[in-house]
């Protein structure tokens, strides 16, 4: 079982994951067990998961199809006994505790009906109807940024790609409004400051995570001739301190993703640093794996009343100039 509340959603829609979880919930399972490890890590987890879900916004913004069913699935099964329940007996269901505590039986039986519960809503026409939408978006997205990049590489052949994650830390309760608007003065010094000179364009993704909060993707590219490629994780190191300390100050945080590009051409996976047209395997991975990453259809937040609001945003197409075919025309001289 993952850590990510949409990875543990996506579980609960396989019937034999789900099944395995309720069996684990009503059997008897003996302490050091692979079993036990299993159901801690339920305790453990759908604690926090409910923590964190119940002071979502649900009345002003949109998230993803599978987290506002967990929501749902709150409000019609609500926890017992709030505080106890998200205590730290939670993650050790076969050990006694203090008479002081509820005994564990009771909370086995609630997220045995929770989960039941969750399992028959995200099998629901409405969520696969919203999800099948979600992913159509997506799509088109993704072959839209794809155009991008290739316009991008058709004009400038040699370039610096720098991946940032830029984001708030946590518990810091950032507004989306307000996240807009760190990042309108980001761009505005993406087009102002010498930091950023060379710059040819930019993809940018907003995303909402239950445990990391409000962040946002970011893909620059820069001109190879003017930016020195083999220092391309320093310089996205000294754009993410830009955002740390000049755009949000006290609580903003990033992540260089460029610092791990070596792993990543270890592994044949790398998109980012130095990326020549003529590389073709870097070029697709930059499609396919980094571009193919930021649009995916995960982690959705949007406001009720800006339905049409983009998540996923880029700098401004460059225009290919027609190639004029033929000779050249010789100028004619008009005698007077």
């Amino acid at each position: 079982m993952r850590d990510s509340l949409e990875d543990f959603l996506n579980t609960m829609k396989d019937i034999n994951q789900y099944q395995q979880l309720q069996g684990l919930l009503t059997g008897n399972v003996l302490e050091g067990t692979p079993n036990a490890f299993a159901l801690k890590k339920l305790f453990g987890l759908l604690p926090r998961y409910i923590k964190d879900a119940v002071y979502l916004d649900t009345a002003h913004y949109h998230y993803s199809p599978e987290v506002e069913a967990f929501v749902d699935c709150l409000r019609e099964c609500p926890p017992l006994m709030d505080t106890i329940f998200l205590e730290p007996i939670c993650k050790r269901p076969t050990c006694s505790q203090s008479k002081a505590r509820i005994s564990i039986d009771p909370l086995r039986d609630y997220l045995s009906d929770f989960l039941s519960l969750l399992h028959t809503k995200l099998l629901s026409r409405q969520v696969k109807l919203a999800l099948v939408a979600q992913r159509k978006q997506a799509n088109r997205g993704f072959k839209e940024m794809k155009r991008y990049v290739d316009t991008l590489f058709s004009l400038c052949a040699n370039q610096v790609v720098i991946r940032l994650d830029l984001g708030y830390t946590s518990g810091s309760g950032t507004s989306l409004e307000q996240f807009e608007r760190d990042l309108t003065r980001f761009n505005d010094a993406i087009h102002s400051l010498p930091l950023f000179n060379g710059y040819k364009g930019h993809i940018l993704k907003i995303e909402f995570g239950l445990t990391r909060g409000l962040h946002a993707h970011v893909l620059l590219f820069f001109d190879g001739s003017k930016r020195k490629g083999s220092s391309h994780a320093y310089l996205a190191k000294l754009m993410g301190e830009y955002w740390m300390t000049t755009i949000v100050k006290s609580n903003g945080y990033y992540w260089n993703v460029n610092d791990s590009e070596a792993r990543y051409e270890s592994l044949d996976a790398s998109g980012i640093g130095i990326v020549n047209a003529s590389d073709t395997a870097k070029v697709d991975n930059l499609k396919e794996r980094v571009l193919g990453y930021l649009c995916r259809g995960k982690q959705h937040i949007k406001p009720r009343n800006k339905p049409k609001m983009r998540l996923i945003r880029r700098g401004e197409m460059p225009i290919l100039k027609d190639k004029k075919r033929g000779a050249p025309r010789k100028k004619r001289v008009l005698s007077v």
